[in-house]
């Protein structure tokens, strides 16, 4: 089990098919829900109550009918082995503004980490010495990944203008 309990009421899935219901009534119930996502209706209630991880394909499906992409990156941080062997972390659904602000604060120390990197690396080889170095550039650069992150699934989320237009 691997989302984060067997209570539905904190289940990301769950979640955001009951956001997705406010704009959608198909969405209000796991008896419409199911055949959406082309799976059955006791997975989509074992997926819901933590019981089972949904597949990747699954998920994919999810993050599309219910305007939910922050799933994709909860997946790949909690339940896929590479996300979680790479460090895959849950966007946060940040105000695109907040990723602005992050960003151009990160940004501002690019310089720096540029230099140290290049000084660290200049010989070919990380010695021990240089490894503070090159993991501190690490963390920069994954606070940046983050971020990237974040915005990303602001883009792909779509306005209720957008999701209107697209109905017609």
């Amino acid at each position: 089990m691997s989302i984060t309990s067997k209570n539905t009421h904190i289940n990301v899935y769950r979640n955001a098919r009951i956001r997705a219901s406010a704009y959608n009534s198909l969405f209000s119930s796991m008896d419409t829900t199911f055949d959406l996502l082309f799976i059955g209706r006791r997975t989509l209630w074992e997926i819901e109550t933590g019981v089972t991880t949904p597949d990747s394909n699954t998920v994919l499906s999810m993050a599309e009918l219910y305007n939910a992409p922050e799933l994709i990156t909860h997946y790949c941080s909690t339940d896929c082995p590479l996300g979680k062997a790479r460090g895959v972390q849950p966007v946060e659904n940040m105000s695109t503004e907040g990723v602005a602000l992050n960003t151009t604060s990160l940004l501002y120390d690019a310089g720096d980490y540029a230099r140290s990197l290049v000084e660290a690396s200049k010989d070919g080889t990380i010695s021990v010495t240089e490894r503070p170095v090159i993991v501190e550039v690490i963390t920069w650069l994954d606070q940046l990944a983050h971020l990237r992150d974040e915005l990303v699934v602001a883009l792909d989320r779509k306005t209720p203008d957008e999701d209107r237009r697209e109905k017609k």
